[in-house]
C-alpha cells in the first residue's frame, strides 16, 4: 500500500461524523434521513416513498472489485432465509459512482440478485451530503478507481421508514436474516 493511500485512508477516518452509527447500533439515532434519488427505472423517488416495506440501504458501486456483489448476494440469501420476498423486503443500492453507474448499469447489476433490489442514483452535487448522513465516505483515486471508507455498513429501515439497525457489511447471512426477520410484518 502506498503512502498516499495510507494518508488518504487516515484523512477519511478523520472526517467521519461523530454521530454516525456503529455497526450493530439499533438505536436508529445519528444516521439516515429522507432523500431523493433516481431509481433504475428512471423515476424520481424518495427514501420515504418505499415505506411501508422494510428495507436495507447500502452505498456501493457496480464495478466494485470485491465487496458490493458479495454483500448483495448475502442480502438476497438472507431475505430468502428470513422468509421474506421482493414484496415484503426491499434492498436499495445507492451508487457512489453515478457518473459510471447509469440506471441501466445499475438495473443489470441488481438483476443478478433477484427482484426487490432497487438501484438509486443521487446527483453528484448532493451525494456526498447524503452519504455522509449514513457515515459513508468515498474517494476517487487515479485511474478512476473509487475507494469507499467508513460506512461499509448496511442500514435497515422498518416498515414505517424509521431507522432500525446498522450492521457491518461483513455480516454473515444468518445475522442479516435475523435482522430482516425482525422487520418483517
Amino acid at each position: 500500500m502506498s503512502i498516499r493511500t495510507l494518508i488518504a485512508a487516515a484523512l477519511l477516518a478523520a472526517l467521519l461524523p461523530a454521530a454516525a452509527a456503529e455497526p450493530g447500533d439499533s438505536s436508529g439515532s445519528g444516521w439516515g434521513g429522507d432523500f431523493e434519488f433516481i431509481d433504475d427505472a428512471g423515476r424520481l423517488r424518495r427514501l420515504s416513498s418505499l415505506a411501508p416495506v422494510p428495507l436495507a440501504v447500502y452505498f456501493g458501486y457496480s464495478n466494485c472489485p470485491d465487496k458490493c456483489a458479495q454483500i448483495m448476494a448475502r442480502l438476497a440469501a438472507a431475505r430468502k432465509e428470513a422468509g421474506g420476498n421482493p414484496r415484503s423486503f426491499k434492498v436499495l443500492f445507492i451508487t457512489v459512482d453515478p457518473e459510471r453507474d447509469s440506471r441501466i448499469v445499475l438495473r443489470d447489476f441488481l438483476k443478478l440478485f433477484g427482484a426487490g433490489f432497487i438501484g438509486g442514483r443521487i446527483p453528484p452535487s448532493q451525494l456526498r451530503s447524503v452519504a455522509g448522513r449514513f457515515g459513508v465516505h468515498y474517494e476517487s483515486f487515479a485511474g478512476g478507481r473509487l475507494g469507499v471508507g467508513q460506512g461499509e455498513q448496511i442500514h435497515f429501515f422498518d416498515g414505517r421508514g424509521q431507522p432500525a439497525s446498522v450492521i457491518g457489511s461483513d455480516a454473515e447471512v444468518a445475522e442479516l436474516a435475523a435482522t430482516i426477520a425482525s422487520l418483517l410484518p
